[in-house]
């Protein structure tokens, strides 16, 4: 099994639960594999954590990158759907405290500040969108996702509330 493999797998396990409540034994039981041959790839748990915040969020600045070329509608349709499509842990990241350990907290902090920036590009140079209003927006569209991650769909009508999105934000 593939390091990169890995990662996707014992992604799904953090998806819903924070890093706290998924032990290593359980990983390698998900995982089909000893405990050693988990320990083999990842020394201990924060290795593991660090290495699968990294994972993620070069998963999830790829996915960021490649939608800042779509118009608002679609950009904000992709965004709210993509942590609950993907199961990946740094789309849904702000919304569980996933770890209790202070390398990982910092680095999610880090990488935050980085998604923020990237985001915030785009909404300014297509939108002329200033840093209030790109973080409104983007707070609003994480926790939309939010919801749809926990409710599993959202309960209104996604192209009217795309639709309210962009009167609210685009004047």
């Amino acid at each position: 099994m593939q390091k990169k493999d890995i990662l996707i797998k014992i992604q799904n396990l953090f998806y819903n639960r924070s890093f706290a409540q998924v032990s290593m034994n359980e990983i390698a039981i998900s995982l089909n594999i000893k405990k050693a041959s988990l320990y083999y790839y990842f020394p201990s748990k924060e290795v593991l954590i660090s290495e699968l915040l990294d994972f993620s969020y070069e998963e999830y600045s790829d996915f960021l990158i490649k939608i800042l070329e779509l118009k608002l509608p679609d950009f904000i349709q992709k965004f709210v759907y993509y942590p609950q499509k993907s199961k990946n842990i740094f789309s849904v990241i702000n919304q569980n405290w996933y770890s209790e350990y202070k390398n990982s907290s910092e680095l999610i902090q880090k990488r935050q500040k980085e998604v923020f920036e990237i985001i915030h590009m785009y909404l300014q140079k297509k939108y002329a969108m200033n840093k209030e209003r790109s973080f409104l927006l983007l707070c609003l569209l994480e926790e939309i996702g939010k919801k749809r991650c926990i409710n599993g769909d959202c309960p209104l009508d996604m192209k009217n509330l795309i639709w309210e999105i962009q009167k609210i934000f685009i004047f």
